[in-house]
């Protein structure tokens, strides 16, 4: 994997599909039970949480990005995702925010992380990410709230707290940002 750090190189992923190296590791980590990655997300942490830092002081969103490909499994990398997330839809590319917040998702073992990156997402989706299955616009962004009990405080934007709202509560904040 280090003589291949920009991903060209394919395995076989199934009969006839091909995957690159790197997708096909990062499926194989999420199958895993969460007390077996704890190795994989504490290696490179401190390297990765000293790029962060530098990355944020510097504003650099290809450092944030190179963070999270060094260590995507680990907090600090999956901080730098959200951060160059956070970045993409203030610039307004909600496409691209909405994958990377997707990222952070399915790796993060951090509440307060997942949370920001729900957040992010659903953000995202107003602003015309697509979700996949789901197209894009009102409809999808109302896709991305099926499923989910908003039963605690959620982190607000920019680290801003909310107050506790009930599920329709925040369909109407967000639906007043479409009309």
């Amino acid at each position: 994997m280090q003589a291949d750090p920009q991903g060209k190189n394919v395995v076989p992923w199934g009969e006839s599909r091909r995957s690159s190296i790197w997708a096909s590791m990062d499926r194989l980590l999420a199958a895993q039970k969460p007390e077996a990655l704890l190795a994989v997300r504490q290696a490179g942490t401190d390297k990765a949480q000293t790029m962060l830092a530098k990355a944020r002081a510097a504003g650099d969103e290809a450092a944030l990005l190179a963070v999270y490909r060094m260590s995507p499994w680990s907090t600090p990398g999956q901080a730098a995702l959200a951060d160059y997330a956070e970045l993409s839809l203030r610039k307004g590319y909600p496409g691209i925010a909405l994958r990377s917040f997707r990222d952070v998702l399915s790796h993060t073992n951090d509440a307060e992380l997942g949370a920001r990156a729900q957040v992010g997402a659903w953000l995202a989706s107003a602003q015309g990410g697509t979700n996949e299955g789901q197209g894009s616009g009102r409809s999808a962004f109302e896709a991305g709230f099926r499923g989910i009990a908003l039963t605690r405080s959620i982190p607000g934007w920019a680290g801003r707290p909310q107050r506790r709202r009930s599920r329709n509560a925040w369909r109407r904040a967000w639906r007043s940002c479409l009309l």
